[in-house]
Formats: structure tokens, C-alpha cells, sequence
């Protein structure tokens, strides 16, 4: 079969692809990592073969890409108040995903946008279940991130998140809700008045489109956006089985650092946190120290965004992850002065993951130590 007719830029590909295969064709997505929206978005069932995808799956997302429409979708946009942007408006850590998302449908001010990117950022994330001792500390943390312009991203969803987005928005800051159902949406019910809060002060982000119903495997899902859009993630409260560990651990396979709360002796909500903080995660003592800790430990000192709020602070890794993170980075710059290289033969190099490699090759393009000399190739920086 042949490509699609019309030729569409690579915005209109990407929102086909974001409502195409939003119904459920994620190994089309896993593409994003090589490939771009336009070339996958026109490609025939037999070249998405040879990429990799199975010939049900290829000739599954041909026939609904065939059947797709633009206008209907862009009309119902229009009608929400939603808009879109592709993939490479969601930052460099958003194609590293083992499943990127095709792009975003926002709810919010394109100015505000447009300020929460260019800002350091902060996920918070806990459990549903959250103790008063769990719902304070999430509002406390959140407004001294953003007294610190750091700008707050978090799930809108009971416990934990909600409350991270009341401390951001009581103290002015800005804040970025990412939803597990269409932006327009308003899930919890309960939280209509404060999801009108953050849409008038923040942005309202989904990689569904609008009138997508919240489904149960759409919140895990959502989980991975999370993780990439903060430079950090900063778990308050979590059980052993919290939905945040999700969270956490495609943070860390993003090369981002995880700093845990600490609970009471024996609390149930704060079991995860206990873990992580076994595992190597940082621990927060106190929220004076909080932001500083999250400047030292987050990427936000290498990407200029000024948070490193003292010369003499080093980038601290606090994971085994990513201590892992600095060996394959070596790797990497070894291979790649002998000339350049696929993410493949770089995952062979540091006998690591493609995964793990993307992530590492993600954190040195945005250090401006190597570019990309191709689709899914790379070359040190001259």
C-alpha cells in the first residue's frame, strides 16, 4: 500500500498520529524515537514492516489512517478551546520515551505554554491515598518550588497531585496538569473549580483528544509525560503499589534525578518513598533545603535555567541508575570519536539498552556535547 495523499507538514502528521493511533496502536509510536511524525504518518504498510512493526499492527494503523479526517477534529479543537502541538514542542526527553507521545492537546494561554517550558520544572506526584501529614507537605513543597520559579507538574487527580496544584496556584506560581483523559474533560468531577483554576493560571495537557473518556490504563500512560516534562520528580506520599513509582521509574530511565519524603514510622501511605530512599533516591529532610536539593540534583543548572544556586554546587546523581547513566555516557563519547553512529551501534558500544543509551544521548545534546547527523544517528559536537 502506498503513503497517504496530500503530502501534510509535519504538525498535521503529528495530530493524525495523535488521534489515529491514540486508539490504541502503541508500537506505532515507539517509531517517534527514529523517525519523524511526517515520515511514519506517510509511509506504506510494507515500510513499517522494515521499521519494526508486526504486519497486523502496520496494516491496522494504514486503514485508520486512511479513514482519519483533519477537519472534523480540528473543528471540535475550535469548539474546546484546544490546541496542539507535535512532539518536538514537548522537549528532548519526550522522543527518549520508550513510547513517545505523537504531541499534546492543550487547554491554557499559548503565552503561558510557552512560559512553563522555558522555566525549570518540578514533578510531584503521590498517592491517591494521602494522609493530612502527605495533602501539607505536597502544598508547602509546591510553593516553594514556584517562589523559586520553578513551575509545578503534576496528574490533577485525588490526594497527592491535587494538592500540588493548590500550593502552586495559592502562591501564583505557574503549574501543568497532565491528564489521563481528553483536555476538555474534567475527571475527577470533583475537581471541576480547581481544574478551572489551573486552566485560567496554568495548562491543561493530554496526549488524547478532546471527549477522550478517562479509561484505567490512560492514567499509567500519562505517567510517562510526567516524568519527562519535570526535570525532577519529587514523590510526597507512596505505597508500595502507588501509581507514582510509575512515575519514578521512567524518570530514571531518563537519566532524572528522584527526591523522596519521608513519612511517619509505619505509615502505609509512605512505604514507596521509604524504598526509594533505600534505593538511593534523595532523601528531603527539610522543605528550606528542598529546592536547593532539587537545583543540585536536576538538570536544570546544565540547561541555563538558573538554578544552581551556588558555584560550588556540583550536579549530584543520587541514583545507581544514574551513576550507570555517567559509565554509558563515556561509552558513547568514545564511539562517537571514531565518527558517527546509529543509536543502535551505540547501544552495542556501551553494552547497554536503546533505551538507556537515548536517554544518555538526550542529556548530551541539550550539554551541546553531540548532534544529530541523521535520523536516529549522532556525531560529537565539533
Amino acid at each position: 500500500m502506498g503513503g497517504v495523499s496530500g503530502e501534510p507538514d509535519e504538525p498535521e502528521a503529528a495530530l493524525g498520529l495523535a488521534c489515529v493511533v491514540g486508539l490504541g496502536s502503541s508500537p506505532v509510536l515507539e517509531l517517534l524515537r527514529w523517525h519523524l511524525s511526517g515520515d511514519i504518518w506517510r509511509a506504506s504498510a510494507a515500510r513499517l514492516e522494515r521499521w519494526g512493526l508486526s504486519r497486523p499492527v502496520a496494516a491496522r494503523f494504514v486503514a485508520r489512517r486512511r479513514a482519519w479526517r483533519a477537519q472534523p477534529v480540528r473543528e471540535r479543537m475550535e469548539e474546546t478551546g484546544v490546541r496542539f502541538v507535535p512532539l518536538s514542542e514537548l522537549g528532548t526527553a519526550a522522543r527518549c520515551l520508550a513510547v513517545p507521545p505523537a504531541g499534546a492537546f492543550l487547554v491554557g494561554e499559548e503565552e503561558t505554554w510557552r512560559a512553563i517550558m522555558t522555566r525549570p520544572r518540578v514533578t510531584i506526584v503521590g498517592t491517591r491515598r494521602s494522609t493530612p501529614y502527605g495533602r501539607a507537605l505536597a502544598r508547602a513543597a509546591a510553593g516553594r518550588f514556584v517562589g523559586a520559579g520553578v513551575a509545578v507538574v503534576s496528574g490533577l487527580a485525588f490526594g497527592v497531585d491535587v494538592e500540588a496544584h493548590k500550593g502552586a496556584l495559592a502562591t501564583g506560581g505557574l503549574t501543568l496538569a497532565v491528564l489521563g483523559c481528553g483536555p476538555n474533560v474534567t475527571y475527577p468531577r470533583a475537581h471541576a473549580a480547581i481544574r478551572e483554576k489551573v486552566r485560567g493560571q496554568g495548562v491543561i495537557l493530554s496526549e488524547y483528544p478532546p471527549d477522550t473518556p478517562p479509561a484505567p490504563w490512560r492514567f499509567p500512560a500519562r505517567n510517562r509525560i510526567m516524568a519527562a516534562l519535570g526535570d525532577a520528580v519529587l514523590v510526597v506520599e507512596a505505597g508500595e503499589r502507588s501509581g507514582a513509582l510509575i512515575t519514578v521509574d521512567e524518570a530514571l530511565s531518563l537519566g532524572r534525578s528522584v527526591l523522596a519524603v519521608p513519612g511517619p514510622l509505619g505509615s502505609e501511605a509512605s512505604r514507596g518513598c521509604h524504598r526509594l530512599i533505600a534505593d538511593g533516591a534523595a532523601i528531603v529532610e527539610s522543605l528550606d533545603l528542598l529546592v536547593k536539593e532539587y537545583a543540585c540534583r536536576s538538570r536544570t543548572d546544565r540547561e541555563g535555567r538558573g538554578l544552581c544556586l551556588s558555584p560550588s554546587f556540583a550536579v549530584l546523581r543520587g541514583t545507581e541508575a544514574e551513576g550507570r547513566s555517567g559509565t554509558v555516557e563515556r561509552f558513547i563519547q568514545e564511539a562517537l570519536a571514531q565518527g558517527p553512529c546509529s543509536v543502535d551501534q551505540l547501544a552495542q558500544a556501551a553494552a547497554g539498552g536503546v533505551r538507556e543509551v537515548s536517554a544518555a544521548l538526550a542529556l548530551m545534546e541539550l550539554r551541546g556535547e553531540v548532534v544529530r547527523a541523521g535520523t536516529g544517528v549522532y556525531a560529537l559536537n565539533p
